[in-house]
């Protein structure tokens, strides 16, 4: 019987590919321009990422739900009403200290739909 080792550093950097090609492949053209809008407006270091209904049929959803550790700008804040307009839906944006705060129901939910727009390690290694 095999067991995964999730602390060897090998397997984060697998995950952590694997994540960033999710990312790259993504064809739905609201999740990307959702994506590349917030890596213009996010610090380099951020960590946010997308989860929920989304991420499986943005289509379907009502809005986009997004994952931010840290507080946006109100500058920031000001472009994520942009990408709203642009992409017809709105954004829940959910802000946190650090992921140790993010409640477990909430951990549950992002690890079963969930794409991160930036901090892949940090948010792998919170996810294992």
């Amino acid at each position: 019987m095999y067991r995964l080792n999730y602390n060897c550093s090998v397997i984060v950097d697998v995950l952590v590919l694997v994540e960033s090609e999710r990312k790259l492949r993504e064809k739905s053209l609201v999740l990307r321009e959702v994506i590349y809008g917030l890596r213009e407006i996010l610090d380099v270091g951020s960590i946010a990422l997308i989860f929920g209904s989304a991420v499986e049929n943005v289509k379907k959803a009502e809005d986009v739900d997004l994952l931010v550790v840290g507080k946006l700008s109100s500058e920031a804040k000001k472009k994520v009403k942009k990408i709203e307009g642009k992409i017809n839906k709105s954004v829940h944006v959910v802000e946190v200290e650090s992921l140790g705060d993010v409640s477990g129901a909430l951990r549950e939910e992002v690890r079963k739909k969930h794409l991160i727009v930036q901090g892949s390690e940090n948010i792998v290694r919170w996810l294992i």
